[in-house]
């Protein structure tokens, strides 16, 4: 069975990957911010370390949880679906996570947080493949994935200038 072929013109091609790119700096940038702000977290909620290191390892269980079933969805539904679907589920995660007021509200959120993020990765990953040409695959994958380590740093700054107490 040969593979669907996907023709895109060259701006949309680019203009996916900036998308996908920026979701990949916010992504990474909310981990980072977590792990800044742990500390403020704890204090308010009154959080041991062990309660404070499951907010994190729900969000890692989420991920392993749904990439798999969000992979499945990309290959037979919509990559494009999928990713714009997961993100808007992370982005109300992320919400409700700022919007906590309880631990286990805490908890519900951040596993949402990893639900929403499960896929993105690897289906926005293979979206960008099927729609740059072969000769360009391996600079696309490096700018789209370069963009979660800016997130990451963007994150660790941010969270440390706004949302730690001076």
């Amino acid at each position: 069975m040969e593979a669907k072929k996907f023709q895109v013109s060259k701006g949309a091609a680019w203009g996916t990957l900036t998308v996908l790119s920026l979701l990949w700096v916010v992504n990474a940038a909310d981990r980072a911010i977590l792990s800044i702000t742990l500390t403020p977290i704890k204090q308010a909620f009154d959080l041991t370390d062990a309660q404070a290191g499951s907010l994190h390892s729900l969000l890692t269980a989420g991920i392993a949880i749904f990439a798999i079933p969000a992979a499945i969805f990309g290959d037979r539904w919509s990559r494009r679906k999928v990713v714009s679907l997961m993100a808007i589920i992370w982005s109300a995660f992320t919400l409700a996570t700022g919007l906590s007021v309880r631990f286990w509200h805490l908890l519900v959120s951040r596993f949402g947080v990893g639900s929403g993020e499960g896929g993105f990765g690897h289906v926005g990953g293979t979206w960008l493949s099927v729609i740059f040409p072969k000769e360009m695959r391996t600079r696309v994958m490096a700018i789209y994935f370069s963009c979660g380590q800016m997130g990451t740093v963007i994150g660790l700054i941010f969270g440390g200038c706004c949302f730690t107490p001076h």
